[in-house]
């Protein structure tokens, strides 16, 4: 199978759904990232120096540390770099999107927490529940093609 016809089966509007779900988690990342890795590069170097904190009499003790926090900050620059691939395809498509469609996409996607997404469209358009739903699945529409096509 082609890679055009595998696309064709790809359900682009949950794949929508996980990215603006996700959308508040990968913002946090990219925010609080960097001063994460100053907190384990720091715990591994002396204010000093330079020279590797020891953290234990044990030479082995002290090589796991830094064996382990390495692999925390290489973990953290791999998931940085995913994040920052995310928001550079996010971003672009929310910007194209209309202030009504971005409202209802956040809530009933990003900020619903407390599962009362719709409830907030409803209130805020003054509109029946089924043409709340309606709008929501306009703009996912909307934002799936712009994502995907």
């Amino acid at each position: 199978m082609t890679q055009s016809v595998k696309f064709d089966y790809f359900d682009t509007k949950e794949a929508t759904k996980k990215m603006l779900r996700e959308y508040n988690d990968k913002k946090w990342f990219l925010e609080n990232t960097g001063e994460r890795i100053s907190e384990i590069e720091t715990s591994l170097y002396s204010a000093g120096g330079g020279s590797v904190v020891n953290v234990s009499s044990s030479a082995a003790s002290e090589s796991y540390h830094i064996e382990v926090s390495v692999d925390k900050v290489e973990a953290l620059k791999y998931g940085f770099g995913k994040a920052l691939g995310y928001e550079s395809d996010i971003t672009p498509a929310l910007d194209r999107l209309t202030d009504d469609e971005r409202y209802c996409l956040t809530c009933a996607f990003i900020d619903n927490a407390d599962r009362e997404g719709i409830n907030r469209i409803i209130d805020r358009y003054q509109i029946e529940k089924t043409i709340a739903y309606k709008r929501v699945d306009l703009a996912l529409s909307r934002l799936s093609k712009l994502l995907f096509w």
